[in-house]
């Protein structure tokens, strides 16, 4: 029987991928700081095999509906030492949250940081 320790960790985290499938927009109309993400690991993605999808709640219909729609991807820097861990089960997301967001207009990709809270198995 072994014993298992879990601590907390946090990170920060940028988001790319955001020009594509209409990402841009769907930050503009929804995004806020503060707000909820869903982290989705994507093992089988054609560009990279570590990719993680962030995920964020939109509305739709006045509010009466609500489904998570793609923000885009944890930046491949900090994905590529995650996936492996979230792969493995030591690591697992307590929280993902919208740290910071800037959508000037005129600039077409957006800048999302996000803040990932991990519960650490050791």
């Amino acid at each position: 029987m072994t014993n298992t320790t879990i601590k907390t960790k946090g990170v920060r985290a940028i988001v790319t991928g955001i020009g594509f499938e209409g990402r841009a927009d769907r930050i503009r109309r929804h995004c806020r700081e503060g707000m909820p993400l869903q982290l989705r690991r994507e093992p089988n993605n054609v560009h990279d095999k570590d990719a993680i999808t962030v995920y964020m709640q939109c509305s739709r219909l006045f509010g009466l509906l609500k489904s998570w729609e793609s923000i885009g991807y944890i930046k491949a820097a900090r994905a590529d030492g995650l996936a492996p861990k979230l792969d493995s089960g030591s690591y697992t997301v307590t929280s993902a949250t919208v740290v910071s967001f800037y959508t000037p207009v005129g600039r077409d990709h957006p800048r999302v940081s996000v803040q990932i809270e991990f519960a650490v198995r050791t």
